[in-house]
């Protein structure tokens, strides 16, 4: 391990890398301040000053180094280069100092921000979960509401390279030009995530929140070792106002260098859907231009985007019901434990007791709704007995309505280390949604929540196994596989997952499940 350096002992630093962006948020954002005992059961982080929404460069730096591990070694590794060490330093506690400065970042303007509502369902009932304490769990969170914009700003130092006292002057440029080029790489790559929307800040990440991006970056190099003092002085004189004057690029083209290789694997499904009817997913939104007096006793999920309220379907709702529906396919073909084993590694833990918990491999977006109208339905209780009206049962409701043949609702997912028998999985799933026999939201009972399948992009990344297909509806019978109606190849393909699902879960082989 590199030794410490001591009190007296100068990095000799001899440039300095000032990159900053506008990051804007494209999802609500739950950036929790850890304290449980405010009005809701997940509260904001503010800057105590200004009031304003925080973002704390410890964020944005873990969200960086994680995003920087995963593009180099893969999903679900803990090993890091020795270069991602260099740059945001290293977790032994007499390691590396990090050479990147983080600013925190804090809103240009007074945060808005929204509730939402969540409650764990119980897989059997398909009700609310009480445990045997009689104790349910529903929970909310407060949100920074989607467009709000952080300032970024990073500093990255550049230390001279000298190994030892006999070395040359060429040999320490040479060596710290190599040290510059890797670091500088490194950061690109990392902050290449930002600028793909392919990082996440904040809690539940992966049911759609915190999604995020930046359009393009400034930076700005001061070289400190000139003779005349000019880039000193300049970095002296203006190391706390913003970069004027210069325009913004793509982080690879600001910096001038090529990212790391992308060695992660992952299945990614892009699919669209019109609405056979209605949809409605609980919320305590309200309809807009509608006074408090004439708002319907429940409103499907708002949102705003672009300062605009929108209907919604939460990531959270999809990835519930994915899950349910998984469990039970599982279930069918094989026992309840294995179906248990199966879900949880890839949607995560449900059990609140388990002490070794694993998060979710399936990351699944949250998706506006196109095409929508909104109208309220007012319907009654009826009395079983007598047939006729239930006393004061008169209720309303006002869900999305939309033309079952335009495309209204996007789902976009993606599974982490994605095996065969998974994908396997995930198009029994597609195939449920396309059907119209996985309903999604509230009152399915009542015909609520039907889809209908209207095209799809599949993607496999995992080196030179990576393949990519797409997916048209021709009508009720029939669909079109990149364009060809009888594309044997891909069919064939698709069949295969499906086939390496169906294998894995004989009962000959259950314990590879485990």
């Amino acid at each position: 391990m590199t030794q410490p350096k001591r009190a007296w002992e100068s990095r000799q630093i001899i440039e300095r890398i000032v990159v900053e962006s506008t990051l804007k948020l494209l999802t609500p954002t739950s950036l929790s301040n850890g304290d449980a005992d405010g009005l809701t059961d997940i509260s904001l982080i503010k800057d105590e000053v200004s009031g304003n929404a925080l973002l704390t460069g410890t964020s944005v730096c873990g969200a960086l180094r994680n995003y920087l591990r995963e593009f180099e070694n893969g999903f679900n590794t803990a090993d890091e280069s020795e270069i991602a060490v260099k740059l945001f330093g290293s977790h032994e506690d007499e390691g590396s100092q990090s050479l990147l400065i983080i600013d925190d970042a804090i809103s240009s303007e007074k945060p808005k921000t929204e509730l939402r509502d969540g409650v764990r369902i119980d897989g059997k009932t398909r009700t609310a979960y009480v445990d045997e304490h009689g104790k349910g769990s529903k929970f909310d969170l407060e949100l920074l509401e989607a467009g709000i914009e952080f300032p970024l700003r990073f500093e990255l130092l550049i230390c001279e390279q000298r190994r030892n006292k006999e070395e040359t002057a060429e040999e320490v440029k040479a060596n710290t030009d190599k040290f510059k080029q890797e670091l500088v790489t490194a950061l690109a790559t990392a902050l290449l995530g930002f600028e793909l929307g392919e990082i996440n800040l904040g809690g539940r990440k992966r049911r759609g929140y915190g999604e995020c991006k930046v359009d393009g970056w400034k930076v700005k190099t001061y070289k400190l070792t000139e003779e005349n003092g000019k880039h000193l002085l300049d970095w002296l004189r203006n190391n706390n106002n913003p970069l004027d004057g210069i325009s913004e690029k793509p982080i690879l083209t600001a910096l001038d260098v090529s990212p790391n290789a992308d060695i992660r694997t992952y299945f990614e499904l892009d699919a669209w859907f019109a609405i056979d009817g209605s949809i409605l997913i609980r919320s305590g939104s309200k309809l807009p231009n509608v006074s408090d007096k004439g708002q319907p006793d429940t409103v499907h999920l708002r949102s705003k985007r672009n300062r605009v309220d929108a209907s919604i379907i939460s990531g959270t709702s999809l990835a519930g019901v994915l899950r349910h529906r998984a469990f039970k396919i599982i279930n069918t073909l094989s026992d309840e434990k294995v179906a248990q084993i199966f879900t949880e590694k890839m949607f995560g833990d449900d059990d609140p007791k388990k002490k070794d918990k694993s998060a979710s491999r399936l990351e699944v977006s949250e998706t506006v709704i196109k095409n929508t109208n909104d109208l309220v339905h007012t319907r009654v209780k009826i009395d079983r007995f007598t047939g006729g009206a239930f006393d004061s049962a008169l209720f309303d409701a006002a869900p999305v309505f939309s033309d079952g043949e335009q495309e209204a609702v996007n789902l976009k997912l993606r599974l982490r280390n994605a095996q065969p028998c998974e994908i396997g999985l995930i198009l029994l799933l597609l195939k449920d949604l396309w059907t119209s026999d996985l309903a999604v939201g509230g009152e399915s009972s009542i015909g609520r929540g039907r889809l209908k399948g209207k095209s799809a992009c599949m993607n496999y990344k995992n080196g030179s196994g990576s393949w990519h297909s797409n997916m048209e509806r021709i009508d009720d019978h029939k669909v079109k596989i990149d364009g060809i109606e009888n594309n044997t190849e891909k069919i064939d393909l698709l069949n295969k997952f499906v086939n390496d699902f169906n294998h894995k879960l004989n009962p000959k082989e259950q314990n590879n499940v485990e």
